[in-house]
């Protein structure tokens, strides 16, 4: 596996184009290294068909570190089916895959639901991801997300509390 993987990395560096070739055959490649690797480089200038593999990816592959690596390269899809992997990883048992997709809906205000972030920013375990949640509600600049940040002011955690009071403001202005 470690071969396999520092050949894609390397042929990144040398061939960007051969690189992206080889890496869609590693994206089922059996080692979670070697699939992670094959998405980052697969996935830039990806056809629409590469994209939903690395969507199937995101949502579908035993190895967090490989969904979260595709949640970041498809960050900038407009393809509704990639879109609804983010909204899937929200909901992920790994809190770094459901932050991973926190940080591309705050990258890409619109690409996560309010209504999910209103829920998520008072019900995730990890008061990162609610720190991540509210600064995703913030830069909606939708109406609907005061619920969310309303609840999140009065979170246990300070982090929390501050970022959903000062996201709140920034949405009032």
């Amino acid at each position: 596996r470690d071969v396999r993987a520092t050949a894609l990395a390397v042929m990144g560096a040398i061939d960007k184009d051969r690189a992206s070739r080889l890496a869609v055959g590693a994206l089922s490649d059996p080692d979670g290294l070697v699939r992670a690797t094959a998405v980052t480089l697969c996935a830039q200038g990806a056809d629409a068909e590469t994209m939903r593999e690395i969507a199937a990816r995101a949502t579908d592959d035993p190895v967090w570190q490989v969904r979260t690596r595709a949640l970041e390269a498809l960050a900038s899809s407009e393809d509704p089916p990639v879109r609804e992997a983010f909204v899937h990883a929200l909901s992920d048992s790994v809190r770094h895959v459901r932050r991973a997709a926190l940080r591309a809906g705050i990258e890409h205000p619109g690409l996560l639901p309010v209504d999910v972030l209103n829920s998520l920013v008072v019900s995730d375990a990890d008061w990162e991801n609610r720190v991540e949640a509210s600064t995703a509600l913030g830069t909606s600049k939708e109406p609907a997300a005061y619920i969310g940040l309303d609840a999140a002011v009065a979170d246990s955690n300070e982090f929390v509390r501050a970022t959903a009071a000062r996201e709140r403001r920034a949405l009032e202005r």
